[in-house]
């Protein structure tokens, strides 16, 4: 039986930084074509190249979630990071329109902080080895396998004797030689019950209800002129 591999869902080191890349520069140059579009006045386009840099970063956050799982950590870890970074967005919109320099600078210093643990959490990710993984192969080894055939312990048979059963296969060195450890065994077991390895020559030893039978009887007694018989 064969156990597939998974490596397709495993996310090693060098396909996540490649996969980190590919997302930096697709959003930096999505990014810059929406902020073109809106230039030149082309606000659909603008609201498309703009619109598709959040299911290219909910993607990595999937490869991001598979690393957590491939080096042991928990796969939550990307979707908080980026669950704060929406709020810490939020709010530092939010401080700007109070027109307030504290404010607005606590929301930018907020915004900046999550930013920067999320940046820390994505190279750190690709960074720590993963764990090895395990081969199931190894583990069912021996689920999978024929059982190897059992060796002989008992002698050989004697050259010449023949001790094939109706039935069997002739030439089968291994049918002979269990057939005449069988027989051995048998013989052995009914010399120890009977005291003949013969089953034909063993005298049947009486019933119990026989021996009672012949103790209770009274023995005869000869009578004066009578001949006992």
């Amino acid at each position: 039986m064969a156990y597939p591999e998974s490596e397709g869902a495993r996310v090693n080191r060098s396909r996540y930084w490649l996969m980190f890349f590919v997302t930096m520069v697709a959003s930096i140059v999505l990014i810059g074509v929406s902020i073109g579009a809106f230039a030149n006045g082309s606000i659909g386009l603008g609201i498309i190249a703009f619109l598709l840099i959040a299911p290219l970063n909910i993607y990595f956050r999937v490869i991001m979630m598979r690393r957590c799982r491939d080096i042991g950590w928990a796969p939550a870890l990307p979707w908080i990071t980026f669950g704060l970074g929406i709020v810490a967005s939020v709010f530092s919109f939010g401080s700007m329109a109070t027109l307030d320099p504290t404010i607005i600078l606590g929301g930018s210093g907020f915004s900046m902080l999550v930013s920067l643990a999320d940046l820390v959490l994505m190279i750190a990710l690709g960074s720590v080895r993963g764990k090895p993984q395990m081969d199931y192969r190894e583990v069912f080894d021996g689920y999978d396998r024929q059982p190897a055939p059992q060796q002989r312990t008992g002698p050989r048979p004697a050259a010449g004797f023949s001790t094939s059963q109706p039935g069997a296969a002739t030439g089968d060195a291994t049918s002979s030689g269990d057939a005449m450890d069988d027989a051995i065994a048998r013989a052995l077991e009914n010399y120890k019950r009977t005291g003949s390895a013969v089953p034909e020559q063993a005298t049947a030893a009486p019933s119990p209800v026989r021996q009672r039978a012949q103790q209770a009887a009274p023995a005869r007694v000869a009578g004066f002129g009578r001949k006992m018989v």
